[in-house]
């Protein structure tokens, strides 16, 4: 749903920009929820090693099945992940502007860097529903606006990366669309 809502601006005013914040985190359940620990450790921060993996529930629409990925899916989803970053007008039939690639690195424990930065994952929930499954990762980085669905498909030629890019702010979305799973 938040993907859907930020392809509809990319730059608002300031005052827009905290209703948008406000709509995106409405739209996703909002709120905070204590945290569920990823059994066994996991990983969900950027930098050395692995840090422990959690799932805020809160920042989906209530009943959504969500939970921390466990080490199998984790793994499954580890890999680099390549796509396009863009900005898409005020209306949701603007079309999405490519300003440059996107390329997303996410370890087996956990670790994960975008455009060779390290970020931090404040929330990562495997969220299943008809017809697959995706992880979602919420990052705690630059104006904590960033996050990235990805979704492997049936193959890697179905594989999917969309999201909003850690270097968004609340005055310029940038997005991310168009990735896949090399």
């Amino acid at each position: 749903m938040n993907r859907r809502l930020a392809r509809s601006f990319h730059r608002v005013s300031t005052p827009a920009a905290a209703l948008v914040a406000g709509l995106l985190l409405a739209a996703c359940g909002g709120g905070s929820d204590p945290a569920s620990p990823a059994p066994g450790g996991g990983g969900g921060g950027g930098g050395g090693g692995a840090v422990t993996l959690t799932c805020n529930t809160a920042l989906f629409a209530a009943g959504a099945a969500v939970a921390v990925p466990t080490s199998a899916q984790l793994t499954s989803y580890a890999g680099t992940w390549v796509g396009d970053e863009g900005t898409q007008g005020g209306l949701p039939t603007d079309p999405f502007v490519r300003t440059g690639a996107a390329t997303a690195v996410l370890g087996a424990d956990g670790v994960l860097s975008y455009q060779g930065t390290a970020q931090t994952v404040s929330s990562a929930c495997v969220e299943t529903f008809a017809g697959g499954a995706q992880l979602v990762l919420h990052l705690a980085g630059g104006a904590g606006l960033g996050h990235l669905d990805l979704n492997l498909g049936t193959s890697l030629a179905t594989s999917s990366m969309t999201g909003i890019s850690p270097a968004s702010t609340l005055a310029a979305f940038v997005l991310v669309q168009n990735g896949h799973k090399q």
